[in-house]
């Protein structure tokens, strides 16, 4: 996501105009940020995988918390 960002900012500062460059940024941004989502919610179902049904309650509760109070 940084060398992404890193693009999309040197794509920024050469061109006057939202083309190709930019663009092209932008969806390799896109798509590492959907790999490290995938990859978190792989991890997040295997730790939940070896909880007890005891300690599922609280880790499910703690998820959907962040899940839904995430600030933008």
């Amino acid at each position: 996501m940084r060398t992404a960002d890193r693009d999309l900012a040197q794509a920024i500062i050469s061109d006057r105009q939202y083309g190709p460059p930019e663009q092209q940024a932008i969806d390799r941004f896109h798509s590492a940020m959907k790999a490290l989502q995938q990859a978190t919610v792989i991890h997040v179902l295997a730790m939940r995988a070896a909880l007890t049904p005891q300690q599922a309650k609280p880790f499910d509760q703690a998820v959907r918390q962040v899940l839904e109070s995430a600030q933008p």
